[in-house]
């Protein structure tokens, strides 16, 4: 649905390229089944694959007995070692008259598009959909708390975001913290307080994307002796709970709740529990995105997480209307940033907001991985034209302030 989106945006800039369209029109019901479609075919993909692999499947509440036993409906499984991989849910904060909010396990269903929609958050989920509702034909409008969006992003990719989805006419209220939601006759009336004033907006609709926490109720995590803290299962640098027979992964045990890193732990948790914790999770090289159009691609430490650091680093930074594809195919501008420590050129963390910006990132988490230096990312030769050339243009950048 977010590709929808960014379909919806490349056909309205269609002229540009001298394509002449009479009308342009979203059809939430085709994206919609569309979408259904996609995910009913991956869905079974998945089912063939476990039964492949030999996995029994049990479509039923599971809860510990014991700390080695498991119930699941009516059987009873006793197992030398257990991962659990429980996975999240969508955040209910204290707010009065938050369940009228419909979420994003609801979003999809909804036989049709308001007019106007208020989305509480500002992270991943909350910025994505404000994107496709806006790119859909919905009046957006976006209240965050905190002072940025995307606030464990970059400052300078935050701010670069946050100027992008005001220029789409997406709403944006920073600094806003919720007091209560009420149920009207024709729509729901929203009190917010921001920068210590108090406001009331009536919206046709709001949107819960406040986060999610781990799906951990009805477990009986202490029948197991699984200590949970911050209410998440408290897990080693190995993914071993307090009972050392029994590992987690996934949302369950919060961090970064992403399916590429659920697939991640499942892997290492799986590994560390029958060879004996071998191997240490380790996050520093795992890419995420967010997916506006712009994209966001970050892997590594911010500049705001270094500064709070005694390492030494210089930053190098290319924007791409720099490089040739950006006039050819039309982009929005947008920015790499990699911030490389000083001396030595190890790269510590790496920033993108461009189009594609969740694939140019896989390209800097490998080097990364590989123990690369900004040295091989200036000496390599990047395919032109395309979108990868700026990495090496923003590699230049910090290889030649690592001389100064």
């Amino acid at each position: 649905m977010v590709r929808s989106g960014k379909v919806a945006e490349t056909v309205r800039n269609a002229s540009d390229f001298g394509v002449e369209l009479k009308e342009l029109r979203f059809n939430w019901e085709k994206a919609r089944k569309r979408k259904e479609e996609i995910v009913s075919f991956l869905r079974q993909k998945r089912n063939e694959a476990i039964a492949r692999w030999g996995v029994e499947l049990f479509k039923e509440q599971a809860i510990f007995v014991s700390p080695k036993e498991v119930e699941v409906g009516k059987e009873k499984i006793t197992a030398e070692k257990i991962i659990i991989a429980a996975g999240s849910k969508v955040a209910k904060p204290p707010v009065p008259g938050i369940e009228h909010c419909i979420t994003s396990d609801e979003a999809f269903d909804l036989p049709q598009l308001p007019k106007e929609i208020a989305i509480l958050g500002g992270g991943a989920v909350a910025i994505e959909f404000a994107y496709i509702f806006s790119q859909a034909g919905v009046k957006v409008t976006l209240i965050e708390m905190r002072e940025r969006l995307a606030a464990n992003e970059d400052a300078e990719i935050s701010k670069a975001l946050e100027k992008s989805m005001r220029n789409k006419k997406i709403k944006v209220l920073t600094s806003s913290v919720v007091k209560k939601i009420e149920k009207t006759t024709n729509s729901y009336r929203l009190t917010f307080e921001q920068n210590g004033c108090l406001k009331i907006q009536d919206y046709q609709l709001v949107m819960n994307a406040l986060g999610r926490v781990p799906n951990l109720e009805n477990l009986g995590l202490e029948k197991a002796g699984v200590e949970v803290e911050r209410r998440a299962v408290k897990v080693n640098e190995f993914l071993q709970t307090t009972n050392p027979n029994i590992y987690a992964a996934g949302d369950a045990i919060g961090g970064f709740m992403l399916t590429s890193v659920a697939y991640y732990e499942g892997g290492l948790a799986a590994k560390n529990a029958v060879e004996g914790n071998v191997e240490v999770a380790d996050y520093s090289i795992i890419p995420r995105a967010i997916f506006f159009q712009p994209e966001i691609g970050s892997v590594g430490l911010t500049e705001e997480e270094i500064k709070k650091t005694s390492l030494s680093y210089v930053v190098g930074k290319a924007e791409l209307k720099s490089e040739g594809v950006f006039y050819a195919e039309s982009l929005e501008d947008g920015l790499v940033k990699l911030i490389v420590e000083k001396p030595g050129g190890r790269i510590l963390g790496a920033h993108i907001f461009a189009g594609g910006a969740g694939e140019l990132i896989q390209i800097i988490s490998v080097a990364m991985a590989s123990g690369a230096t900004i040295e091989e990312l200036t000496n390599h030769v990047y395919v032109h034209p395309t979108l990868a050339e700026v990495i090496g243009d923003a590699a230049l950048a910090a290889a030649e302030k690592l001389k100064s």
